[in-house]
């Protein structure tokens, strides 16, 4: 069996309650994933009700990690679909230190929140383009140049350039889509952000695992209208690996007609200060048709990372892995218990519940 069998594996064989009930629906699923992640029906492993499975897969980028996981979650499937429309506190978990949704359109006080660490503060200062720690365009790396350090107010001064650029990156892209995205000049090497998530698109579109119709629509304009969908910004900051990461996401709640499945969470990395240069993340709520409260929640993310292709690659390449995995599991593991405990007192109390 190769490395990635027991995740796609696993998910298969969780999904048997449903073919009973759904044939048709089991087979597509299978088939989509055999065709996208090289499977046969032959390599299977069970997945437990209840507990999360997780593994990485094989991603055919030099520079590009990918993993995949699911979890039964004893709820109607709609709650999470609707709790993810709402935003509340959808992307929160044991990992996120702040999030927070962006206007519509983006203002720049979105961002009066987000902070830098003194550690990001203390590398900026020395921040040059073609030198500097964190993923920025050139403008804001001449900008945080041109600063004078010994002022007390420096670091103020510094996160106000971060926001502000992260607020250009948010209403470009609202407008005009990935055409708004910056180009990375933090190393010798620029970084094409835009042609990265067309890489991560074209990759999802190969497999044919997500509707064409959702693809197509992170492909053009935020602003054009996609049916039976909840589109919004926010920026989200996270622990991940030795630093914190600040990202900029675009999020699609999608309710598709297709067999077997009550929709699509998909979300689509902008922006980030470290590690990633670009990310695609599926998640796929698939509802029990033999139980109304309860279905499966398959998530593959797909992101392309820093440092992958150097000498250390591979070293570094097992380390975001890993920690994409432990990610992973963290965010199956808090979704499914913040999912039950809503779905629990919205029975107790007869009204619509929340989130602890």
């Amino acid at each position: 069996m190769r490395p990635n069998a027991l995740a796609v594996a696993a998910l298969v064989t969780a999904l048997a309650p449903l073919a009973m009930a759904q044939a048709p629906s089991r087979q597509d699923l299978t088939r989509s994933l055999t065709g996208r992640f090289g499977m046969d029906d032959m390599q299977r492993a069970v997945l437990s009700a209840g507990l999360d499975s997780a593994e990485a897969l094989v991603s055919p980028a030099s520079d590009g990690v990918a993993v995949i996981g699911g979890i039964w979650i004893d709820a109607p499937a709609g709650m999470y679909l609707d709790w993810a429309k709402a935003f509340a506190d959808f992307d929160r978990g044991s990992s996120v230190q702040a999030v927070r949704k962006l206007s519509s359109p983006p203002k720049l006080s979105d961002f009066d929140s987000m902070t830098l660490s003194k550690a990001e503060l203390r590398d900026l200062s020395t921040c040059r383009v073609g030198d500097c720690a964190l993923q920025l365009d050139a403008a804001s790396i001449n900008r945080i140049a041109a600063l004078d350090w010994r002022r007390p107010d420096a670091p103020s001064l510094a996160t106000g350039v971060i926001r502000e650029m992260m607020f250009g990156i948010a209403s470009r892209y609202a407008e005009i889509g990935d055409a708004g995205l910056p180009n990375y000049h933090d190393s010798k090497r620029t970084t094409d952000v835009a042609g990265i998530c067309a890489s991560l698109l074209d990759e999802e579109a190969s497999a044919g695992l997500a509707p064409p119709e959702l693809l197509a629509y992170f492909a053009g304009r935020p602003g054009a209208p996609l049916p039976q969908s909840t589109s919004y910004l926010y920026w989200t900051t996270n622990s991940f690996g030795l630093k914190p990461t600040t990202r900029l996401n675009h999020t699609v709640v999608y309710r598709g007609t297709r067999a077997g499945t009550a929709g699509i969470v998909a979300t689509k990395m902008l922006y980030a200060t470290h590690y990633f240069h670009g990310g695609l993340e599926m998640r796929h709520v698939m509802a029990d048709p033999a139980a109304s409260d309860r279905f499966l929640l398959v998530d593959v993310m797909r992101t392309r990372s820093d440092g992958l292709t150097c000498i250390t690659g591979a070293v570094i390449g097992d380390t975001v892995r890993r920690r994409g995995l432990e990610s992973l599991r963290k965010y199956l593991r808090f979704t499914k218990h913040a999912v039950e405990q809503r779905y629990r007192l919205q029975g107790a109390s007869g009204g619509t519940g929340g989130l602890q």
